[in-house]
C-alpha cells in the first residue's frame, strides 16, 4: 500500500509540475502574444502535425536505443520502457530547469535499475561529447558547401575573434591553467582515495565516459546518431 501511494504521489507531482509549467508559460504572454497564439492555432493544419509528432518521437526513441548501447558497455542493461521513461522525464525536467534533465534521467533510471547514478552520468558525458563532435562536423560541411556565401561574414568574424583573443590573452591563459590543474587534481584525488567513495565515484564516472571506446556495436551507434 505504501509503495502504491508513493507511486501515485510521484505521478501527481510530475503531472502538477507539467501543468504549472504550461500555466506559467501562458500566463507570461502579453495580450498581443495571446491573440497571436490563438490566431496561429486556428490557422494550423493539424494533419501536418502528425508526421512532426511521429518524427519527434522517433528522434527521442533513437536516442533511447543509442543510450542503451552505451549502457551495455558498463554492464547496465535496462528495459526499453524504463529507458524511454527516463529520457522523456529528462526532456520534461529541461522545460523547467535547462540541462537538469540529464541528471534527472540518470537518477530515474538508476533508481529502477538499482545502479549508481554517477556511473550513468559518465555515459551521458560520452554521448554529449559525441554529439558535439557531430555538430562540429555538420558545421564544417555547411561552411564548405556555402563558402562563397559566408566567406565575407567569416572573414569579418575572424578579425573580431583575433582582436578579442589579443585583448583577453590573460583570461584565456587562466582558463587553460585552471583546466589543467583541475584534471591533475582529479587524478591525484583518485590515486589517494581510490579505495573509498570518492575514488569509486571517479572510477565509475571515467568508466562511463570511456564507454564509447569499448562499444561493440559502433556501427549501430553511428546509424542511430545519423537518424537522430
Amino acid at each position: 500500500m505504501k509503495k502504491i501511494l508513493n507511486t501515485l504521489f510521484k505521478y501527481i507531482v510530475f503531472l502538477g509540475l507539467g501543468i504549472y509549467i504550461i500555466y506559467h508559460m501562458i500566463h507570461e504572454l502579453s495580450p498581443a502574444q495571446e491573440e497571436q497564439l490563438v490566431n496561429s492555432l486556428k490557422s494550423v493544419n493539424w494533419y501536418f502535425l502528425l508526421p512532426v509528432f511521429a518524427l519527434g518521437f522517433l528522434s527521442h526513441f533513437f536516442r533511447v536505443l543509442r543510450w542503451q548501447l552505451l549502457l551495455h558497455t558498463i554492464d547496465v542493461k535496462p528495459t526499453i520502457i524504463n529507458t524511454c521513461f527516463a529520457v522523456f522525464i529528462g526532456y520534461f525536467v529541461n522545460l523547467g530547469i535547462p540541462r537538469a534533465g540529464e541528471v534527472a534521467k540518470c537518477t530515474v533510471l538508476a533508481k529502477y535499475e538499482k545502479v549508481p547514478p554517477h556511473k550513468l552520468v559518465g555515459t551521458i558525458v560520452a554521448e554529449r561529447a559525441f554529439d558535439v563532435l557531430c555538430l562540429i562536423i555538420t558545421w564544417l560541411i555547411a561552411f564548405a558547401l556555402q563558402a562563397s556565401v559566408i566567406s565575407g561574414y567569416v572573414s569579418k568574424q575572424y578579425i573580431q575573434f583575433k582582436s578579442a583573443i589579443k585583448h583577453n590573452e590573460s583570461s584565456l591563459l587562466i582558463i587553460i591553467v585552471v583546466s589543467i590543474v583541475l584534471v591533475i587534481s582529479l587524478i591525484l584525488i583518485y590515486r589517494r582515495h581510490k579505495e573509498n567513495k570518492i575514488g569509486i565515484f571517479l572510477k565509475e564516472m571515467s568508466h562511463g565516459v570511456s564507454s564509447i571506446f569499448r562499444m561493440k556495436n559502433r556501427m549501430g551507434f553511428i546509424v542511430l546518431t545519423i537518424l537522430i
